[in-house]
């Protein structure tokens, strides 16, 4: 069975290539600091000794519940929505505005993927603070 330490390492090494990819391919970086998110989530979750759910959204809700005592729970579930929102976006062609098909890169600008990255890299490091 995996550990919560096991997703620690995960969500911090995830962190680090979105850190570093940013500049080549800025919608892997979003993705990867989805999985770092959803990785401190799973981490969480076994830290609260409870079993981690294979569905992304069941995950990221089975967090927010289990998180909910944290002075910073607003701001995990805000972020929560942010990154659940745009993750099969970063992935694979979507509509865009005008309803048209779009790959990742051109769904999301540089800044977009950076400022999501901000907001996950420090709750990732505080949370990780804390399994």
């Amino acid at each position: 069975m995996a550990t919560a330490d096991q997703y620690r390492e995960i969500a911090q090494r995830y962190l680090q290539a979105a850190h570093h990819s940013l500049t080549l391919v800025h919608e892997a970086a979003g993705f990867a600091a989805y999985h770092s998110f959803e990785s401190i989530a799973a981490a969480w979750i076994l830290r609260s000794s409870q079993a981690v759910p294979r569905s992304h959204s069941k995950k990221l809700t089975t967090f927010i519940r289990f998180y909910q005592s944290e002075s910073d729970c607003r701001a995990v579930a805000t972020v929560a929505i942010a990154v659940s929102s745009v993750r099969n976006r970063m992935l694979y062609p979507s509509p865009d505005a005008q309803n048209m098909d779009q790959t990742p890169q051109n769904l999301f600008t540089h800044a977009e993927v950076s400022k999501l990255l901000s907001r996950v890299n420090g709750l990732v490091i505080q949370i990780a603070n804390k399994v």
